[in-house]
């Protein structure tokens, strides 16, 4: 009878150990789901494409752009349609790359990067860049032939109203965002 009640309490040793060992591997699969979850950052509010209009002023008066902005935590690309000069049909496509950072609800733009292609209005496509300009993380100015409009490194200030980024910018770094200098761009 004694190796009968050995045997009983090894089975019931084993069955013990087995459901220690089961609880001890869901109990480390929680804390480190857990623990990747607190890693996470969640996605800025500002990440994604955004589109606006802004009118400018040109060789014959007013003229409406397109503006197309894709923001990344860490980059961005705009993207818009230079008016031909002597007329208000689109002429060339620029693309401005750069890096951004972040500071609260303040976002500094350091362009690296501005791109012309040929723009068929036709089909609506730009042709491969025909002209890139590179540059170093410095301030720089650029100013479009033809047309009354510059971009330049510059700080903004950033907020979300109703699924809108509402940007106030702050070109010559003085520390002011004028109503004057605002956009909003709506998601897309």
């Amino acid at each position: 009878m004694g190796g009968k009640t050995r045997k009983v309490k090894t089975m019931k040793n084993l069955k013990l150990t087995r459901l220690i060992y089961l609880i001890f591997g869901v109990i480390l699969i929680a804390i480190n789901t857990s623990s990747c979850k607190d890693n996470d950052e969640p996605t800025p509010d500002y990440v994604g494409k955004w589109m606006t209009t802004k009118p400018y002023p040109g060789s014959s008066g007013y003229v409406s752009v397109n503006y197309s902005l894709t923001l990344t935590d860490h980059t961005f690309i705009e993207t818009f349609l230079v008016p031909d000069r002597s007329s208000y049909n689109p002429g060339r496509f620029v693309t401005i790359e750069g890096s951004i950072s972040i500071s609260g609800n303040i976002m500094k733009l350091v362009v690296h990067k501005v791109s012309h292609s040929t723009y068929n209005s036709a089909t609506s496509t730009a042709s491969e860049p025909y002209e890139t300009f590179t540059f170093e993380d410095k301030d720089f100015g650029f100013t479009f032939e033809g047309i009354g409009m510059s971009t330049s490194n510059h700080q903004v200030e950033y907020g979300m109203v109703d699924n809108q980024l509402i940007i106030k910018v702050d070109y010559n770094m003085d520390g002011i965002y004028s109503e004057n200098e605002k956009s909003v761009y709506t998601r897309q």
